[in-house]
């Protein structure tokens, strides 16, 4: 982080300085009472169950050098010891903040959203473009009106690139953030159905999704999923660079290979020029990932070398498509992190893809965050499975109920309420050379049956 000055809160906030002390200096920013250490500035975030006004007096009492605040101030902190900052609300003077603190840069900034692949995208695209550069990402699931503001303030002189991941669950949060980053490159993944309960229709999502281009630069840059339907629909004034399977795309696919269940091959033809490519990950959308690094490489002028060490060198973050080799041939394959119907349906496909005739076991549960269309899309998750060649389908959770009721009728499938239900069905399930998925939205947990695999498959 750069030293910023309290003149300089007070001007981005639109602050009022409640605090009698000599002017200082911050070198460090926190959010986290839990951390806080001498020196800190401290940010209290208000969240639905907690309010971080509540621990002003905490973090004074372990060294912060001085917060903001919109609550009134505890008559046990003195203004002489503290930097106080009264704003009209804290989350928002965070995003203020950070806004006028990037405004000191002049690296550019690619902003990435999307319902599907947007963390693969923009880790891929980290490492393509760190082969020349410096570059700064969204590092784990930072990448909401907290998170992108807290990896803003992680930026200084020495970086040449920002990379901001941009996530949100509801309208006018992608607005917010694209206010912050200003991006220089704005990328849409897909549009898919995370969110719909909220948003109301695919037609809301890329709604929601396409407040990233409201506050992008002038001569700034488009990237879409040119096979994705909705964002076909978009009328942007910026330049668009189109990317996908299909021929009318600006960059597209003349061929994709997968070898050994362990490596996929691509080949890509941009602007009539074409490049090779390997990726040691076998997902079904994996190709999106690698086109859009190549394109964005490109934009950057690495040379195709660099684009494809970047490539290679690309491997998943823990739990999303985590392949787990035990004992017996058992391969038990952690996507757990999180699954919207696009997400679960790409993770069956990969798994029947790549594990040819062996016993192949799907463990799903809830998608989440789906509201009213939660049965709909249920449905169509279990209409999917039903000509699919996936051997034994457990179902664990409320609304996969549903699932069940239509997989039922054509495939070996079980039910169960409740996680812990299941574990001695399914350790007298898997056999020898069994693969076996495991997926769900990440508030069911099923890290936990990954675990229990860990401790009792022998």
């Amino acid at each position: 982080m750069k030293k910023i000055s309290e003149k300089d809160i007070i001007k981005w906030t639109k602050g009022t300085k409640l605090s009698e002390n000599e002017s200082v200096d911050i070198l460090n920013i926190s959010t986290d009472s839990r951390t806080i250490k001498p020196g800190d500035f401290f940010i209290p975030i208000k969240g639905e169950t907690m309010d971080g006004n509540n621990f002003i007096e905490e973090v004074v009492s372990k060294g912060a050098i001085g917060f903001i605040t919109d609550k009134e101030v505890s008559s046990n902190i003195s203004k002489n010891d503290v930097l106080i900052i009264k704003v009209n609300d804290t989350n928002q003077a965070f995003l203020d903040m950070a806004e006028g603190y990037l405004r000191n840069f002049k690296l550019p900034i690619i902003a990435i959203t999307g319902s599907v692949g947007k963390t693969t995208t923009k880790d891929m695209i980290y490492n393509v473009l760190s082969e020349k550069y410096k570059v700064l990402k969204t590092e784990g699931n930072y990448n909401n009106q907290v998170g992108l503001p807290i990896t803003v303030f992680n930026i200084d002189e020495t970086y040449d690139i920002a990379i901001l991941e941009m996530g949100m669950n509801s309208f006018g949060e992608i607005e917010r953030l694209s206010k912050v980053a200003k991006p220089d490159i704005a990328l849409i993944t897909n549009i898919g159905d995370s969110h719909i309960g909220n948003l109301g229709s695919k037609e809301g999502i890329l709604k929601a999704k396409s407040e990233i281009f409201e506050h992008m630069k002038d001569d700034g840059v488009v990237i879409l999923n040119g096979d994705d339907e909705y964002l076909r629909l978009l009328n942007i004034d910026n330049e668009v660079i189109f990317v996908g399977e299909n021929k009318e795309n600006d960059c597209y696919s003349e061929g994709v290979s997968r070898i050994n269940g362990e490596l996929t091959k691509i080949r890509a033809n941009y602007n009539e020029e074409i490049a090779e490519f390997e990726v040691n990950n076998v997902l079904s959308y994996i190709m999106y990932p690698v086109m859009f690094s190549f394109v964005i490489g490109r934009l950057f002028k690495l040379t195709d070398n660099q684009i494809t060490k970047g490539i290679k060198k690309f491997e998943l973050p823990s739990r999303r498509y985590s392949v787990i080799n035990f004992e017996r041939n058992i391969t038990i394959i952690d996507d757990c992190y999180n699954a919207s119907l696009l997400s679960m349906m790409s993770a069956v496909e990969t798994t029947i893809n790549t594990y040819g005739d062996r016993r192949k076991i799907a463990i799903l549960g809830d998608i989440l965050e789906l509201g009213s269309f939660s049965e709909e899309k249920h449905n169509e998750l279990g209409e999917y499975l039903k000509s699919k060649p996936i051997d034994v389908v457990v179902l664990i959770g409320k609304e996969v109920k549903h699932t069940y009721n239509i997989v039922k009728e054509s495939k070996e499938a079980y039910y169960f309420n409740e996680k812990s239900e299941a574990y001695e069905f399914l350790s007298n399930t898997i056999k020898q050379d069994d693969v076996v998925l495991v997926k769900a939205s990440n508030g069911n947990k099923f890290n936990e049956i990954v675990n229990y695999f860990k401790d009792n498959i022998r």
